[in-house]
């Protein structure tokens, strides 16, 4: 039992110096930010007089050390770090490991001034509601729409067949009842034969286009 008391008591004097140790480590990294340390990283990485890069070996070096100190934001305002490794993020004349440990670095810099978690669960994505009636557009004013536009245009006898367009969006879509499916559903089809018809009328005006240039 002696035994036992005596290496958990050292176990526990062990932990306390560990923690103290920590902490000295800690005090010690902050004295060395608060002393322009950062001010002279940014001196290493900002661009030489004729617009050339700092060696690469530099560049690795302090990318490498950066993401690992724990930097205040009032300090790295200070410093003009900042806009730096910014510079490095769209710089193009720095390799891809360098700009993606940029990138990382201004992300998580960022968090604490826009008040941005670091967890995707808890990033908000607007969800759009879904609209029951779903607006369609009749055949004659989708050619009426073509002939104005031709019209401006200077082209005469010419319908333009709409196509169809992928966009980026960033709304994500509410999942809809049964319903707005149906209603969905038939006006891909509603638009499949209109999109049909002016295929058509299309091939019949290129065909008289032909006959006419014939004669």
């Amino acid at each position: 039992r002696k035994k036992g008391g005596d290496e958990e008591e050292l176990d526990l004097h062990a932990d306390e110096e560990v923690n103290r140790l920590r902490n000295a480590m800690s005090s010690l990294a902050q004295s060395i930010l608060d002393n322009n340390l950062l001010e002279g990283v940014r001196r290493w990485l900002e661009p030489l007089p004729d617009k050339s890069l700092p060696a690469l070996s530099i560049q690795n070096a302090f990318f490498e050390i950066l993401p690992k100190l724990d930097i205040d934001t009032a300090v790295l305002k200070e410093s003009g770090l900042g806009k730096i490794v910014l510079f490095y993020t769209k710089c193009k004349r720095v390799t891809p490991a360098i700009r993606r440990t940029a990138d990382t670095l201004v992300a998580n810099w960022s968090r604490p001034i826009v008040k941005r978690s670091a967890s995707y669960r808890d990033r908000h994505v607007p969800i759009a509601e879904a609209e029951i009636s779903v607006r369609t557009e009749k055949l004659n004013k989708l050619l009426e729409r073509a002939a104005l536009t031709n019209n401006g245009r200077g082209r005469k006898n010419a319908v333009r067949i709409p196509e169809s367009s992928l966009g980026r969006y960033t709304v994500a879509p509410k999942a809809g009842n049964a319903g707005v499916s149906a209603n969905v559903a038939a006006d891909v089809e509603r638009r499949k034969a209109n999109q049909e018809r002016l295929r058509r009328m299309q091939r019949k005006l290129d065909t008289a286009k032909q006959k006419t240039a014939r004669q």
